[in-house]
């Protein structure tokens, strides 16, 4: 239990590590987080879920958020579980009037892997922000399910997710805005966009918006396809090989979902957990 007493601001990242420690039969694990914010609250929370060694495990974690008025919260979630591990993971989160919940997730971890996040705008002018990135290789799953739920009028969501799909591994993203009758001025936008990097690799994506009231400003959209040919040639006709050519054009792709993380030292840890994925990926494209 993280609780923040009204009006209190946290000068530093807390951060919430589970490690699993698998031995020789399957393993099982259920935390449970519950982060209490209070009227005029701030604070910043990292959860991170990895492994010790190697070894078949199951993580079913869930997380509850509620903040008070005018409450604020960044609230981020490493996944990185080992390569024979599965997770699912779930976050409920209250946001009362003029609170903001910012989130960012970040997945690349796990044999298969789940992660739903659910937010409930219940205030006037609640303001909920989510980013994501997932990162999937070799024969790995992973499964991204959102849904806000604005309730009073005024409110405001901006929610983008970025994968990148590499082996033959396969991704999948449903998420779904609601807007409820009498949530009038409601400002929500959602996209999901994923990039392929082999032709066995897999990506499917489900953006929704569901709208039953007038005067609202509401977009959704999403994408999938493959590295711009034309723009790999004029990187490699400027002198780069095709790894770091190739090295360039990913980074790019998901540099604008990092620098939604607003403190730095986060920033730079995903960042290196970024980079790290993409020097094991492209070895293992040389390799082949």
């Amino acid at each position: 239990v993280v609780e923040v007493a009204p009006g209190v601001a946290l000068d530093r990242p807390l951060h919430l590590q589970y490690l699993a420690m698998p031995g020789a039969e399957p393993e099982m694990s259920h935390p449970r987080n519950l982060i209490l914010l209070g009227d005029g609250a701030s604070a910043t929370i990292l959860e991170s879920y990895g492994s010790a060694g190697p070894g078949v495990y199951w993580t079913n974690a869930v997380t509850q958020i509620a903040l008070g008025r005018g409450a604020a919260l960044a609230y981020l979630k490493h996944q990185a579980e080992g390569a024979d591990a599965f997770h699912v993971g779930a976050v409920y989160a209250t946001v009362e009037r003029d609170a903001r919940l910012s989130s960012f997730l970040f997945a690349s971890g796990a044999h298969r892997a789940r992660d739903e996040m659910r937010v409930r705008l219940a205030g006037e002018g609640a303001n909920c922000r989510m980013d994501g990135i997932y990162l999937a290789r070799g024969r790995q799953n992973l499964d991204i399910w959102t849904r806000v739920d604005h309730v009073r009028p005024h409110g405001a969501t901006a929610e983008t997710f970025k994968g990148v799909v590499a082996g033959s591994a396969s991704a999948a993203f449903q998420g779904k805005i609601h807007v409820a009758e009498g949530a009038a001025r409601t400002d929500a936008r959602q996209l999901n966009r994923n990039l392929l990097l082999t032709d066995t690799a897999r990506a499917t994506s489900k953006p929704e918006l569901e709208i039953l009231t007038d005067d609202v400003k509401c977009a959704h959209g999403s994408t999938v396809g493959d590295l711009d040919r034309a723009a790999l040639f004029f990187l490699r006709a400027r002198g780069l090989d095709e790894a770091q050519a190739r090295r360039i054009m990913i980074e790019a792709f998901i540099a604008d979902e990092l620098e939604a993380v607003a403190d730095p030292a986060l920033r730079g840890y995903f960042r290196a957990a970024a980079e790290g994925w993409l020097a094991a990926e492209l070895a293992e494209e040389t390799g082949r």
